[in-house]
């Protein structure tokens, strides 16, 4: 990911943060687990009733960070073009607020 400066190579930044969001980002006040991770603890803490309920939390809470991932992905990288200003701390900024609306929405 920091390979070279941000608003360069925007798809596989993306597909990389796509990739952390669905493994391992922050997620409901559980702290800094996401995706499988916190899915696995809301498992275990909250028992859900069937297997089928239990894959079916594990897959809704991993597409949720792994869209959250690609969103704040893709809106650094595009804001860092648009701005003309890949070392910007803003663009990160712009990338969670992106996020953030995108959980809020959900």
């Amino acid at each position: 990911y920091w390979d070279g400066p941000e608003g360069e190579q925007c798809p596989q930044r993306t597909w990389l943060a796509t990739r952390v969001g669905a493994a391992a980002g922050g997620h409901r006040g559980e702290g800094c687990v996401a995706g499988l991770v916190g899915a696995a603890y809301r498992i275990i803490l909250l028992r859900p009733g069937s297997a089928l309920a239990a894959l079916q939390t594990a897959a809704a809470d991993s597409v949720t960070m792994a869209t959250l991932g690609a969103v704040f992905g893709l809106s650094t990288c595009l804001s860092a073009q648009v701005r003309e200003e890949p070392e910007d701390p803003l663009n990160y900024f712009i990338g969670g607020c992106a996020a953030g609306a995108v959980l809020g929405v959900r």
